[in-house]
């Protein structure tokens, strides 16, 4: 029997193809409600992209190692297992990194536009900050359920990741921007 087959690519595949669509355009309607505040602060919409895209990367990522290490033996479902736990610690120490990077690019580009205020810098970093933990948690019930159900983590994890990445940063992104910058 191949190793890969169309049929189970395509069965595990279609249904989850069909969600993260649906779900895309429940993020475009959040990116839609907030166009106040995208024009407002534009800096805002033009770092978007960059910090979405990392968080959906980051917990992709994650999720490519958890389902590598229960494949392999060296990764348990528990959550108290210290290898799972120090690629946790390890993938949201990079993403607050990335989110202070992403905030000082949203600051550059706002000041260029005539803004500078440190606010936008505080929502952009706080924003994928809060994304990068809520999305590396989530990677880790992706990554035990694509394993426990036999699924091709290749098939589900990045799709629904970066898909939910997405919706979480834009959800997020809005709301703090509307309390924080009016």
């Amino acid at each position: 029997m191949p190793v890969y087959s169309c049929k189970k690519i395509l069965a595990e595949s279609l249904p989850v193809l069909f969600a993260v669509l649906t779900l895309s355009v429940v993020s475009g309607l959040f990116l839609g409600s907030g166009e106040e505040v995208f024009l407002a602060r534009p800096a805002l919409l033009f770092v978007t992209p960059i910090f979405i895209n990392t968080v959906g990367d980051l917990a992709s990522i994650l999720a490519s190692r958890i389902t590598s290490g229960l494949a392999l033996g060296t990764i348990s479902e528990k959550l108290g297992d210290p290898v799972l736990r120090k690629n946790l610690r390890l993938q949201v120490g990079v993403g607050l990194v990335l989110s202070l990077v992403t905030g000082a690019i949203g600051l550059g580009v706002d000041y260029a536009m005539g803004g500078g205020s440190l606010l936008v810098f505080a929502v952009i970093s706080l924003a994928s900050a809060v994304s990068v933990v809520i999305m590396c948690l989530f990677s880790i019930p992706v990554a035990v359920l694509t394993h426990r159900k036999g699924w091709d983590p290749d098939n589900i994890a990045a799709s629904v990741l970066s898909t939910c990445g997405d919706l979480t940063g834009i959800g997020v992104l809005v709301l703090l921007a509307r309390l924080l910058l009016g």
